[in-house]
């Protein structure tokens, strides 16, 4: 690291660019809140640039935070207006980097980076990338990877080894994701939640918390809970999320006849509170990343039962849960019973989970990391290219 940059020399701070989809709710979403709280105790400034529609309540997180998000929304990736709008702030607020997250901020991001000389770092969330179902967007998004993006992070150890594979990377990073720990929920509040969310004062809560689509394995999850339902009535499931597969999940729970037994609760915005209120975390996961709710609920203190999917088996043992396949809803039920039936466990699996967060997973060390890798890369800073040819 050279002196002779002050921009670059940690007392003089930063000028950040997040580039992101959207300001919805999700894994990335949730990191770039993350980010955007922690740096709160740094003198970097952070600027968020949104392509697509904002959950208000995403959007106020990280403004209060003290970042500042500027929306150039548009429904087409190729968008001359936009395009421009980036390019031009990229150029006046000289960014000592640009860190993108999902497929349209990669893509814009690692364009513009090469065209202003700005280093571009880009997080990959999952073993599997949307654009890949889409032939323009997915070869696009690997030729940008591949050939303009200086930094490919990945948030998880099978993330990298999948995406290193597929694209012929051989620097792929590593930095898992990471939650801040919050003080346990008090207990008067803790029974004014659960108060509220079920009939049942003495109920077993499972909670699963995801976008609604197939992806996250609802389906075997209710077909799960039936099953566990029938031999412990004072179960109850709580999922929390949205998404394109709402009507199908209603249905189901109709069909199933768990009405008022598993709720779908829509978007939250209190996570860590409805975590800390319910009893038992479940993910029924085809495919992750490392999902940054499981990393929440062990924060939380509670026992997990989850699919070995994407980086969940290098996070999650027996010590904190129970690791099952994916796609197998009668073994699903077997683990949730057996919880159930053992609720003497539940505390001594739900400090192991929390210690693990507080020692590997930790909001600091992960800000600490990311911050050394944009001065170390603004160091090297390029030229800005003459012209940008695929």
């Amino acid at each position: 690291m050279s002196d002779k940059k002050p921009a670059l020399h940690p007392a003089a701070g930063m000028p950040i660019l997040y580039l992101v989809d959207g300001l919805r709710v999700g894994g990335a979403e949730k990191l770039i809140v993350t980010f955007a709280q922690q740096l709160r105790h740094h003198p970097d400034r952070l600027t968020i640039v949104s392509l697509q529609r904002n959950v208000p309540a995403m959007r106020t997180a990280v403004e209060e935070a003290g970042a500042q998000v500027i929306p150039l929304h548009s429904k087409k990736l190729v968008n001359p207006w936009r395009f421009q709008k980036l390019w031009q702030l990229v150029r006046r607020e000289k960014f000592a980097v640009i860190h993108t997250h999902l497929t349209g901020a990669n893509i814009l991001g690692g364009l513009v980076g090469r065209l202003t000389g700005t280093p571009v770092v880009t997080t990959l969330h999952n073993t599997r990338l949307i654009s890949q179902d889409h032939l323009y967007h997915g070869r696009l998004e690997n030729w940008v990877l591949t050939h303009l993006t200086d930094q490919v992070i990945a948030v998880g150890w099978q993330v990298a080894e999948t995406h290193q594979a597929r694209l012929g990377l051989e620097d792929v990073m590593v930095l898992p994701n990471a939650v801040a720990q919050r003080p346990p929920l008090p207990v008067e509040k803790r029974r004014q939640i659960r108060a509220a969310l079920v009939d049942d004062p003495e109920a077993v809560i499972f909670i699963a918390i995801g976008r609604l689509r197939p992806q996250k394995g609802f389906l075997d999850l209710l077909a799960a809970f039936a099953q566990v339902h029938k031999i412990c009535p004072q179960t109850r499931l709580l999922i929390a999320g949205q998404g394109p597969q709402e009507a199908e999940l209603a249905a189901s729970i109709t069909a199933l006849g768990l009405e008022q037994k598993a709720c779908l609760l829509g978007l939250r915005h209190d996570i860590p509170d409805l975590l800390a209120a319910s009893d038992i975390y479940v993910s029924a996961a085809l495919w992750e990343g490392l999902p940054v709710s499981m990393l929440e609920a062990m924060a939380a203190g509670r026992p997990c039962v989850v699919t070995a999917v994407g980086d969940v088996s290098q996070v999650m043992d027996e010590t904190m849960g129970i690791v099952l396949p994916p796609q197998q809803p009668e073994r699903l039920a077997q683990a949730l019973l057996s919880l159930v039936q053992s609720p003497e466990q539940w505390p001594v699996l739900g400090r192991a989970a929390r210690q693990k967060v507080a020692t590997s997973f930790s909001a600091d060390g992960w800000t600490e990391k990311q911050l050394a890798l944009y001065r170390e890369l603004a160091s090297k800073k390029r030229r800005p290219a003459t012209a940008v040819q695929p």
